[in-house]
């Protein structure tokens, strides 16, 4: 999985390691942004998923997702 944003791309290991060490730490804690709508696009075969998610702060974040019998977060970015 790749995540993004603000122009700096890390791979699934990276993120999830730091964001266990700040968890631990007590530096972070997950947040619950608030959502103002949710857009799905699927490719015609179903394998493949688009999300698009708007955020009532204008921002939007972009899931891709991919299915090879189970629904895995292949991409993660944080939009403007």
């Amino acid at each position: 999985m790749v995540y993004e944003q603000e122009g700096r791309v890390e791979s699934n290991l990276t993120r999830y390691e730091r964001i266990a060490h700040a968890v631990k730490n007590g530096v972070w804690k997950p947040q619950k942004p608030a959502i103002e709508f949710e857009e799905f696009e699927f490719d015609r075969h179903l394998t493949h998923c688009k999300v698009l998610i708007g955020l009532e702060n204008q921002k939007k974040i972009q899931e891709l997702w991919g299915n090879q019998g189970t629904w895995k977060i292949r991409e993660l970015r944080f939009l403007n």
